[in-house]
C-alpha cells in the first residue's frame, strides 16, 4: 500500500457490478467525498498503488477474486 497518510474524503469501492458502483459513486461525490473504483480485487489492490484512500468498501461476492481473498492481500501489503 501507499506510504502517504491516508485521505480521509478518498474512498475506494470495490464491486463488479457496475449499478453498485454508480449508486455509490454518486452518493459519495454528492456527500463531498472523493470516489475512486475497482471493479475487481486485482485492479483494487492496484489503485493503491497510486492512491492512499481513508476508507475501502469491499464487495465481498465478486467473480474471480472474492472480497475475502482481496482483504487478505490488501492486509499484507
Amino acid at each position: 500500500m501507499s506510504t502517504e497518510t491516508p485521505d480521509k474524503e478518498a474512498i475506494l469501492i470495490v464491486d463488479d457490478l457496475r449499478v453498485n458502483l454508480k449508486v455509490l459513486v454518486d452518493y459519495l461525490k454528492n456527500t463531498g467525498f472523493v470516489a475512486y473504483v475497482a471493479k475487481d480485487g486485482e485492479s483494487a489492490i492496484e489503485q493503491l498503488r497510486y492512491s492512499s484512500p481513508g476508507v475501502i468498501l469491499l464487495d465481498v461476492m465478486m467473480s474471480g477474486m472474492d472480497g475475502f481473498e482481496t482483504c487478505r492481500r490488501l492486509k499484507v501489503r
